[in-house]
């Protein structure tokens, strides 16, 4: 039995592939990532919204995502922060939505409802790259994706809370991109700008659109608007009273948008961040200042995400060579036991090596080998530092070489839809094998939902022994 390797790198006229072993078959093109719906002011004013399914179908999502990386762009309003203690109803949400998403999790730890009698409700949605969790003010107290969320007393805009979530796409640039498509935000006009002051020596600029005044300034890296159907000197108090509230108060430290539609129900407010190429953003459908408090109060939220960032690490080591044949250097001795079984132990007559690989990782030697036991499939093994640290078996019983990216080897087999990986230092599965959805035919795909750091292929510096 041949084993076939594959190591993708990058290059200037796109993807390249080394293949060894056995002919790969060709792997037909993933559509764009489709993030989670998102609930605008807009949409809300024209149609009803219906609780998310507790099932949530949209987790089995087949388009590829971005992935973290271990070097991405830390929230600087969260790097310092210990868990905060969030209310039960966001706990209950992020709990569903944890194992369903790949999306490094914030949450707000502080949610104004401005209604002490009633309850607060939520429905939530998640998906590989995005989730969102719906709030809404219940009669008496309902689970998660209760279907009484939107019925009866509970129904209606008057009872629409808002929203909270987050957006991963495959650059810093679509995430920038996505930012104003995330709020109500208006493009400034041509012409006929008119000069306002907001107070505290804040200027912003006022233009009609549609009928309505719309009211800019900047705070930062923030762009802030506020707009609506009455004078303009109602909207600019409006804006003057979120700048004055700003005043002393910090939105997340990074790019984002604001926009405030004053309505007669209330004041419509959607704001978007940016952390790397993932956007985050709340939404109040009745106070500028609650949405506000709820972004100010934004914090990570236990997960095994990171966050995203469209910068992914090449590998590591160096001095890489491709052994076969005679070549292969041993990675662990006779006797040693399996990381995966208790019952099994490396044998040289058992297990035959058919691959290996071996160079240097942070200044040590290390070995990756692979080996074919019969009739059980392919087993690794790992050393590093002339200590062996991993033998036991892969995704499945036949595997490929998916990628190297940082300190990790990753393993899988698209035919099977299972992968794993592996550090090279610590032998430690970095990722546990995890189900590769929506991939068919033997080359892997171009991007690995869940495996950090591989949104790109990375150089290989490696060349047959």
């Amino acid at each position: 039995m041949t084993r076939k390797i594959v190591a993708m790198w990058a290059s200037s006229v796109g993807l390249s592939m080394l293949l060894a072993g056995c002919g790969i078959g060709a792997y037909p093109s993933a559509a764009a990532p489709k993030p989670p719906v998102r609930h605008t002011t807009a949409a809300r004013a024209s149609a009803s919204r219906a609780p998310s399914s507790a099932s949530d179908p949209s987790f089995a999502s087949k388009s590829p995502v971005a992935t973290p990386s271990t070097r991405a762009t830390v929230p600087k309003s969260s790097a310092n922060s210990s868990a905060p203690d969030f209310g039960p109803v966001v706990q209950e949400a992020m709990r569903y939505i944890a194992p369903r998403t790949l999306v490094y999790l914030e949450a707000p730890a502080n949610i104004p409802i401005g209604r002490p009698a009633w309850y607060l409700g939520s429905s939530a949605s998640a998906a590989p790259d995005g989730y969102q969790v719906q709030l809404q003010l219940t009669t008496t107290p309902l689970g998660l994706n209760s279907p009484h969320l939107t019925k009866g007393p509970n129904g209606g805009l008057a009872h629409d809370v808002g929203y909270f979530g987050a957006t991963a796409f495959l650059t810093d640039g679509e995430a920038a991109s996505g930012l104003t498509a995330a709020v109500d935000w208006s493009e400034p006009a041509s012409s006929g700008l008119k000069d306002v002051s907001l107070g505290n020596g804040i200027a912003g600029k006022a233009w009609t659109r549609d009928g309505q005044t719309v009211v800019e300034w900047t705070e930062g890296d923030w762009t802030l608007q506020a707009n609506g159907a009455g004078a303009r000197a109602a909207v600019v108090v409006e804006a003057s009273r979120v700048a004055a509230y700003l005043h002393t108060r910090l939105l997340p430290q990074t790019r984002g948008y604001l926009t405030v539609t004053a309505a007669g129900d209330g004041d419509h407010t959607e704001i978007a961040w940016q952390w790397g190429a993932t956007d985050y953003d709340v939404s109040d459908y009745h106070s500028a200042l609650a949405a506000i408090t709820m972004a100010i109060s934004m914090r990570p939220y236990p997960s095994h995400g990171r966050p995203y960032s469209a910068d992914t690490p090449p590998f590591a080591g160096q001095h890489v060579v491709m052994m076969q044949g005679s070549h292969i250097a041993p990675a662990v001795p006779e006797g040693y036991p399996s990381s995966t079984s208790s019952n099994t132990t490396f044998s040289k007559t058992a297990y035959r090596p058919v691959e290996g690989f071996r160079g240097t990782l942070h200044g040590k030697p290390f070995i990756l080998d692979f080996y074919d036991q019969y009739p059980v499939g392919q087993f690794i093994g790992v050393s590093y530092g002339n200590r062996p640290v991993y033998f036991g078996v892969g995704p499945s019983p036949n595997f490929y070489v998916l990628n190297f990216t940082g300190d990790d080897v990753v393993l899988g087999n698209t035919a099977a839809g299972t992968y794993m990986a592996i550090n090279l230092q610590t032998g430690h599965m970095s990722t546990d094998v995890v189900s590769l959805k929506g991939f068919t035919g033997l080359v892997p795909p171009p991007v690995i939902s869940g495996l950090p750091t591989t949104q790109y292929s990375v150089t290989i510096p490696y060349g047959p022994q």
